[in-house]
């Protein structure tokens, strides 16, 4: 949506500096090369009084960065609802117990505002369609303005109320159950056909109310029904919020939100941010990227967290643009707590990752030290006293680099590996109603990083893709925590191996049905054809350990391809009769591992879920290498290739804590025309410890 590679700054937001001071920041940045600021509105503070508005500080931004060509994205903080909102009206989430959920500030710290007022309450959405109205009418007249953000950080704030009810608490206000018991009414047509899939027995549509205790009062059907309907509503909010806006923007500039944490980073619930229900209706799409903060203070570590949620991100939108929409750009602080603030070498490292993995616009985070408690001395650019930190060089360094070479870093498309991660939401769905969100996360979370240990960098595939038979265009696909499915989407896996699909599941796939019911037996669905074997039994890791009072970890042996392997297990174990496969791995003198042929491709189920143990590299290379995906030892060089008609960039990143070598052979057709990091040689480029590089060749 925008033309060029965005090189933004997060640079307002209230509190915060003069008019005066900000327009010297202006300047400032705008030599450092950046070519736009995002604003922060703050509803609070700019309709303080129902009706009476003041735009004036962000009026004088806008004007200024129209004088200094300085683009600006204006992100709406409409969680942060102005006080007389709340004292006049009814706006509030209800928790699980039906309270109102008052949790109130004026300020953008700590949360936004969030949960802020229930974006299904017909109040609430009239005054703030009034207030952006009122905005837009009086701003949006100002070119400087290139585009709007309508959802910080989108999600659903904060994880526990003041009662501490977790997870389930948001919302159960009389306006959101009836917007469910509308759901449910379009999804089943009639309550008897609801009755019999929800086993339940409503004699009239407005009985039907939410589960609203925790632990076994969520292990249900309809609660199972609820947690699909708030991750659909959060795509509801997001796409009334572009509406909105659209609305009253003769111009129509692109409108986009961000995560942070999604739900492939922490699970379903209770924040409901699923990348691929909160994309859809976005014009482009990003994330918050805190690598030293919310990573790891290890360099490999950090550039995993950034892999993994962008590649999260960029398998999501499709062909819309990605945004590092708030990318770590200081030492993030928090009260008394300081952080580790980040060395030039880290600050290339992200942003090198960000672009190899396709981000197209960057928006630091920020241009300023935080003056509030809450991140009291974190983050900025600059910091409080107006001195520029030591990583700015390095940081604006990378950026000239990137502007040299832009038609090849914003045309650039990422090269996959062939290699996908299946993302099931029935499954989030299901470990959120046992208690177990980190579960289902981790899954997916460690076996990307697995991979990536390997050099494979992979997609993710979401369920609604599959039923939709994209996973014809990868030649693998791994499915983490497997447990819950529907019957239709165990068929879309049943063609896929059919077809020539190479699919690799940890334990218990189909064990659960998609209302969190368990099927008769596992692999279910008929998915024991796929895999050539039924369960004969589970076993809980902890009680085995329990039993035999061992501290050691329990370990699968590999038997056939993989011979040689030994296998983590991690909290279940499941057994299996062979049907038809061949065994690969046992339990004692049981089968706990098997590989078959089905049509033209071929299953493999290991009987514990193997991804959540970095320990199981060996076994995972094993099984790339029977099926000819090419892989690397752990200390191999990170390759990320960006390729366009236009050119080629390569980049690379040394896990070494030593200077490392490495040889490339140079496409036909393509001339070297710069680098960036290291030192190039004749057959390669040579890259210091823990650092990247990038090489781009154009063609001729």
């Amino acid at each position: 949506m925008f033309e060029q590679m965005v090189y933004g700054i997060e640079f307002f937001r209230y509190p915060g500096p003069d008019l005066e001071q900000l327009k010297k920041d202006m300047d400032f940045y705008k030599k450092q090369g950046f070519n736009l600021i995002r604003i922060q509105e703050v509803w609070s503070y700019e309709e303080p009084i129902k009706g009476i508005y003041d735009f004036e500080k962000i009026r004088g931004i806008l004007a200024y960065a129209g004088e200094i060509d300085l683009d600006v994205v204006i992100t709406f903080s409409l969680e942060c609802a102005p006080p007389w909102l709340y004292k006049h009206h009814d706006v509030f989430h209800r928790n699980a117990l039906r309270e109102p959920v008052a949790e109130v500030t004026p300020y953008p710290l700590p949360s936004d505002g969030k949960p802020g007022p229930c974006w299904d309450n017909p109040i609430a959405i009239e005054a703030a369609e009034n207030f952006v109205g009122a905005f837009i009418k009086e701003l949006g007249k100002y070119e400087a303005i290139k585009g709007w953000a309508v959802w910080q950080e989108a999600s659903m704030w904060p994880i526990w109320d003041t009662r501490g009810q977790a997870a389930n608490s948001l919302c159960h206000c009389d306006f959101t159950l009836e917007k469910f018991r509308l759901w449910l009414k379009n999804k089943y047509g009639t309550l008897q056909n609801l009755n019999q899939h929800l086993m339940t027995n409503y004699g009239d549509w407005s009985y039907i109310e939410t589960s609203r205790g925790l632990g076994g009062a969520l292990m249900n059907p309809l609660a199972n029904q609820f947690c699909n309907f708030m991750r659909e509503r959060m795509n509801d909010i997001a796409a009334w919020k572009k509406e909105m806006v659209n609305k009253f923007d003769a111009l129509k500039r692109p409108v986009m939100c961000h995560s942070v944490f999604s739900m492939l980073q922490s699970g379903i619930a209770p924040k409901w941010d699923d990348d691929y229900m909160l994309a859809k209706s976005m014009d482009l799409y990003g994330a918050s990227l805190y690598p030293k903060w919310f990573g790891s203070r290890e360099s490999d570590n950090q550039l995993k967290y950034i892999a993994f949620t962008v590649d999260g991100c960029r398998s999501a939108v499709g062909e819309k643009d990605v945004w590092a929409a708030e990318l770590q750009a200081g030492r993030p602080g928090s009260g008394l707590k300081r952080w580790p603030a980040p060395e030039g070498r880290e600050i290339e490292n992200w942003n090198m990752m960000c672009v190899a993995r396709g981000v197209k616009g960057f928006v630091q985070w920020q241009y300023r030290e935080e003056i509030l408690l809450g991140e009291a001395c974190g983050h900025g650019l600059i910091n409080r006293r107006g001195e520029s930190v030591p990583w700015l060089d390095s940081l604006t360094g990378l950026m000239t680099f990137f502007k040299k070479h832009e038609n090849i870093m914003k045309q650039g498309v990422v090269e996959r590996s062939g290699v996908a991660i299946a993302v099931n939401t029935d499954s989030y769905i299901l470990a959120h109603q046992a208690g177990m969100d980190g579960l289902a996360a981790k899954a997916g979370m460690n076996l990307h990083g697995t991979l990536l240990d390997m050099n494979v960098f992979t997609d993710f595939i979401w369920k609604e893709d599959i039923l939709l038979e994209k996973l014809k265009q990868y030649k693998v696909v791994f499915l983490p925590f497997p447990v819950s499915m529907s019957g239709e989407y165990a068929n879309a896996l049943k063609r896929y191996v059919h077809n020539g699909g190479i699919l690799i599941s940890e334990a218990c796939p189909a064990i659960y049905n998609e209302l969190s019911n368990c099927t008769l037996q596992s692999p279910g669905f008929e998915l024991d054809e796929v895999f050539g074997c039924r369960e004969k039994d589970i076993l809980e890791v902890d009680f085995i350990k329990e039993d035999t009072g061992t501290k050691e970890e329990l370990m699968l042996s590999g038997e056939g391809v993989l011979s040689g392997t030994e296998i983590q297990t991690n909290h279940f174990i499941q057994l299996y009769t062979l049907t038809g496969g061949d065994e690969i791995a046992t339990w004692n003198t049981d089968t706990a591992g098997v590989r078959n042929s089905y049509g033209k491709g071929r299953s493999y189920v290991i009987g514990t879920f193997f991804g959540q143990s970095a320990t199981n590299f060996d076994m995972i290379k094993k099984i790339l290498a029977a099926e000819g995906i090419k892989s690397f030892e752990k200390d191999h060089p990170l390759i990320s290739r960006l390729s366009s008609d236009k050119g080629e960039a390569m980049f690379f990143y040394n896990k070494k804590d030593t200077e490392t070598a490495f040889e490339f052979n140079i496409k036909v057709g393509l001339d070297y025309v710069g680098h960036y990091g290291g030192a190039l040689t004749e057959n390669g480029i040579r890259i210091p410890a823990k650092s990247s590089a990038c090489v781009v060749w154009e063609r001729f």
